[in-house]
């Protein structure tokens, strides 16, 4: 486990000071849940994490994330919105690493 924690310490440094952010994570998946954990263990106010699998946003829910989107029901901008108000994430970390949720970050980001 240290290396993935390493991992997820380390983007969430790349941002700086996550201190009262909120903060978006494409990917319930081992390392995006670290991610998540460790953005909020580093102050972020909230944090919103995505996936298309419910078993994964159920251990999401279970690890104490703030929101834990199913992107297969449930539309990436609008849950931003929804759960971060019209301006959406500070930072969106990719854990994914695919063309959709690449997409996705992209395209909410640019419309902020």
């Amino acid at each position: 486990m240290i290396e993935p924690l390493a991992v997820a310490v380390h983007a969430v440094r790349r941002a700086g000071d996550v201190k009262g952010m909120k903060i978006a994570v494409l990917g319930a998946g081992p390392i995006g849940i670290l991610v998540a954990q460790t953005a909020k263990g580093m102050g972020a106010e909230s944090v919103m994490i995505t996936d298309v699998s419910d078993l994964r946003l159920e251990k999401a829910k279970e690890c104490g994330i703030d929101f834990y989107i199913n992107t297969k029901n449930k539309d990436f901008g609008e849950a931003m919105i929804e759960n971060f108000g019209p301006d959406k994430a500070d930072v969106i970390y990719d854990c994914a690493g695919n063309n959709i949720t690449m997409g996705q970050a992209i395209t909410c980001y640019i419309y902020r």
